[in-house]
Formats: structure tokens, C-alpha cells, sequence
């Protein structure tokens, strides 16, 4: 087991009213992004009322932070996605790099994925956003923002995983 597998993740949930709409997951990755400077996400798998390019993408993809914000923005609900965030553009590149040599299933997938990525947004079933982070600081600010947030703190291997 790799240092980033032992260190504690947080697990955030944020409840949405309505739906996961592309102004609802654009209003929090522009947050998120903010506070840990993200320049480039990962687009693991994404589903729902959204842009053709997206719906029909080949999946793991690499995108431009602002530019998966601009397709996103307009949609009118996302059912499900894995959005890996980054700020260097090399980062992201060496982990889909990775992630084409790890299947699933989840935990033993995201386990050993862990120690190439340190932020990941899961839109949940039209419900819900999931956020999977090391970074105590964006935890704080997250919870001081949504303050219905439910955040769990766990070793890698005691993190609930919704596919």
C-alpha cells in the first residue's frame, strides 16, 4: 500500500434540490477550482442530458478546465460522472496513462489510482455530488460553503464508492 492509500480522504456529499443540472456542477467545480487551482480535469464516464461531445466522448478524456466548463454549463442534467481534477496538464496525462493499465472494480481501482490524483468530483444518480479529497483546507472551505455538506473522514479502503 502506497503513503497516499494510508493518509485519510475526506468524503464529501452535497445534496442538490432539484437535479445535477450543468449549473449546479458548474457553480461547484468553478469553486473548487478556485480554491485548488484547477487547469485540467479527467472526464471519467459521464451520462445524462448533456452536449453530443460529451454523451458520445471515448472515456478516460482530458479536458481544458474552462472548456469542460463552457460544454457543461448548458446541460440540463448530468446522472452520473467522474471528474478528476488537476492543475498540470502532465499530471493528468500520466494518470489516464495509469488508468489504462488498472480495471475496475472500485475499491481495489480507485485504491491504486489514489496516488496519482488528490481531488475527485462523482455527480451521484441526479442526486447529489460526491467529493473524494485529501486536502483538509478545500474540506473547511467546502463545508463553510455548503453547510448541509455530510463529510466522512476515512482510509482509502473504508470510503463508500457509488457506481
Amino acid at each position: 500500500m502506497n503513503k497516499t492509500s494510508i493518509k485519510n480522504w475526506y468524503q464529501i456529499e452535497i445534496e442538490v434540490d432539484a437535479c445535477t443540472s450543468g449549473k449546479e456542477l458548474t457553480d461547484l467545480l468553478v469553486f473548487l477550482g478556485s480554491k485548488i487551482k484547477t487547469k485540467y480535469m479527467v472526464l471519467d464516464y459521464i451520462t445524462g442530458a448533456v452536449d453530443d461531445y460529451l454523451y458520445t466522448a471515448t472515456y478516460p478524456m482530458i479536458m481544458a478546465f474552462k472548456q469542460f466548463l463552457n460544454i457543461a454549463r448548458p446541460a440540463t442534467q448530468f446522472d452520473w460522472a467522474y471528474l478528476y481534477l488537476f492543475e498540470k496538464k502532465e499530471n493528468a496525462e500520466c494518470f489516464v496513462k495509469q488508468m489504462k493499465l488498472i480495471e475496475p472494480p472500485f475499491p481495489e481501482y480507485f485504491n491504486k489510482l489514489a496516488e496519482y490524483f488528490r481531488t475527485l468530483v462523482v455527480v451521484f444518480d441526479d442526486t447529489s455530488f460526491i467529493i473524494y479529497t485529501q486536502n483538509k483546507s478545500l474540506k473547511d472551505m467546502i463545508k463553510t460553503k455548503y453547510i448541509n455538506a455530510t463529510i466522512k473522514e476515512r482510509t482509502i479502503d473504508q470510503l463508500e464508492f457509488y457506481l
